[in-house]
């Protein structure tokens, strides 16, 4: 299906919906702006904040749109369930944006992020809540994950410090689910 896009306006930005920074920039001398597209969506990641934005092509009786969509591959793309899993997906966005604020923290992001993301979607899948820290459920996520992977000492300590750090930051930031 072929989808197509007029826009009215000499000039066409296209924003990150996280920082708003513009990503792409069209402009015309005045005359319209015109797409054809096979795919109906395309992602942009913005040099900005790092955010994945998503947009999409579509058609309704009014005519034909580019709609945003705020959607985050790192977290939407996790498997959560239910409303507790939402909790968990929405302590996992601030959690991310938090990270990436300041150099101190932004170093744990690669090394720490999908520790965290894989520990709330676990327990999302068990309608457990992330926001307060049971040492319980923590033991249940490292009982879990050695029953698909191999965890030695060393990256069972490299787990637990993750997950202990993500709950000293969300305690010193008051996140709320």
């Amino acid at each position: 299906m072929k989808h197509h896009l007029e826009w009215k306006e000499s000039t066409l930005n296209i924003r990150c919906w996280a920082c708003s920074e513009i990503l792409i920039s069209i402009s015309t001398d005045g005359s319209l702006l015109s797409f054809d597209s096979m795919p109906n969506r395309f992602e942009i990641i913005c040099p900005n904040c790092h955010q994945t934005c998503e947009y999409s092509l579509f058609e309704d009786k009014h005519g034909s749109f580019l709609k945003s969509h705020n959607w985050d591959s790192d977290i939407d793309g996790r498997d959560f369930n239910g409303e507790t899993g939402e909790n968990n997906r929405n302590i996992l966005r601030q959690y991310k944006s938090m990270l990436l604020k300041n150099e101190t923290t932004i170093k744990f992001f690669d090394a720490e992020f999908k520790i965290v993301s894989d520990y709330l979607e676990f327990l999302g899948k068990y309608g457990m809540a992330g926001f307060k820290k049971n040492s319980k459920f923590i033991d249940a996520y490292m009982e879990n994950y050695r029953e698909y992977d191999d965890l030695s000492i060393h990256r069972e300590k490299l787990f637990r410090r993750a997950i202990n750090r993500f709950y000293q930051l969300i305690e010193a930031m008051k996140f709320e689910p």
